[in-house]
């Protein structure tokens, strides 16, 4: 098994993996199309690139929307000053911040 690092890859290789980056289920056939090579040697290149392990695997992202999956994030915050005032006008300012 031939373990290369990112110097050796080819431009092919770059192609196949822009492509597959955007479109992990495209069909072998319309890869080939996508990068102008032929579907036999464009496959040797997919698993060569799996074996190899710059594709690790194959994932769905989902769409949070419809999963209805909230987003918790924890924010640490360093004021130079915690007077009243001050942390009167950050709470002032963390609500007028814009909402996703």
């Amino acid at each position: 098994m031939s373990r290369r690092d990112l110097s050796m890859l080819d431009q092919i290789d770059r192609k196949i993996l822009a492509v597959l980056q955007q479109d992990g289920r495209i069909a072998n056939a319309d890869l080939a199309k996508r990068i102008n090579l032929s579907p036999t040697p464009t496959l040797e290149q997919v698993k060569r690139l799996e074996r190899d392990g710059f594709i690790e695997r194959y994932a769905a992202l989902l769409n949070p929307e419809k999963m209805q999956a909230a987003t918790t994030a924890f924010v640490e915050v360093a004021l130079e000053r915690t007077t009243e005032d001050v942390l009167e006008r950050f709470a002032e300012a963390a609500r007028k911040a814009p909402k996703r």
